[in-house]
């Protein structure tokens, strides 16, 4: 209640929404954890109605750390936002020992350009009324868009 009624006093409505969205954008990126950690507590000061529980902190928190470090501290028994910083922490020095670099997108991408059904083009396709186009008994993924049918490779 004192909180809110500081912010209102003392913080403009529009300086609050910038610093909301600047909040819900905040990632990890080349900062390291403790660089990112102190940002977010900066940053979650100012907009308390993001994070009402100790647990929507953590999992906000989680949301801007790359998929690595999520994974990670989401499968250990996270009790405290401090806990989750630690852990994060932990599992960083631990990647950045065995090589692992801090470029690695948040998301792995993989490029499905191409199919990668192995049958070419020219076989696939069969007159036979009672087979699909890949020549196979059942359904044919790849007769309803599909990238790669399942049923032949």
């Amino acid at each position: 209640m004192f909180k809110a009624r500081l912010l209102g006093k003392y913080c403009p409505l529009d300086t609050r929404r910038r610093l909301e969205k600047e909040f819900l954008k905040l990632k990890k990126g080349g900062m390291t954890v403790i660089d990112y950690g102190t940002e977010f507590n900066k940053k979650a000061r100012l907009t308390t109605k993001y994070i009402p529980t100790e647990d929507d902190k953590i999992q906000l928190f989680l949301d801007g750390v790359r998929y690595e470090l999520h994974d990670f501290v989401a499968n250990q028994d996270v009790l405290s936002f401090k806990k989750a910083v630690e852990y994060a922490r932990k599992r960083e020095h631990d990647l950045e020992i065995r090589g692992a670099t801090l470029s690695v997108p948040n998301h792995p991408h993989i490029d499905r350009a191409f199919p990668i059904c192995s049958i070419p083009p020219a076989q696939s396709i069969r007159t036979d009324p009672g087979k699909n186009k890949c020549n196979h008994p059942g359904e044919c993924r790849l007769e309803k868009g599909s990238v790669v049918c399942y049923g032949c490779g």
